[in-house]
């Protein structure tokens, strides 16, 4: 008699092959696409401001502080050298995708009269 038959266990079409939905491939597209639209604007490290966070910027310290917001974005200024400092933030309607405060008056004469 014949030797019993073993399958090869390298042969591909022993083992189920990963298939991925199309649903969960548009999802992840749409979200690869809402992320590019959104994302907030590279701002350096070294302009001084409140943590940022990485998608939503400084947003959260706006959310935080919305009923004190000037008297805490005046005190924030107080601490920094030039009076200015600013982070990213969502790029949504008129958020813009960065959020500078500038405080001092020779900056905004500067500002205006340049039309920055």
């Amino acid at each position: 008699m014949g030797e019993a038959y073993l399958p090869n266990p390298y042969f591909a079409s022993n083992y189920k092959t990963l298939t991925i939905p199309p649903t969960v491939i548009l999802f992840s597209a749409f979200i690869i696409a809402l992320y590019l639209w959104i994302k907030p604007f590279y701002i350096p490290k070294t302009l001084p401001g409140p943590d940022r966070y990485p998608l939503i910027g400084i947003l959260w310290y706006i959310v935080k502080n919305f009923d004190t917001l000037p008297e805490k974005m005046l005190e924030t200024s107080n601490k920094s050298e030039h009076q200015t400092w600013g982070g990213p933030s969502l790029n949504i309607g008129g958020l813009g995708g960065a959020i500078f405060v500038v405080n001092d008056e020779a900056c905004i004469r500067y500002i205006l009269q340049t039309n920055f």
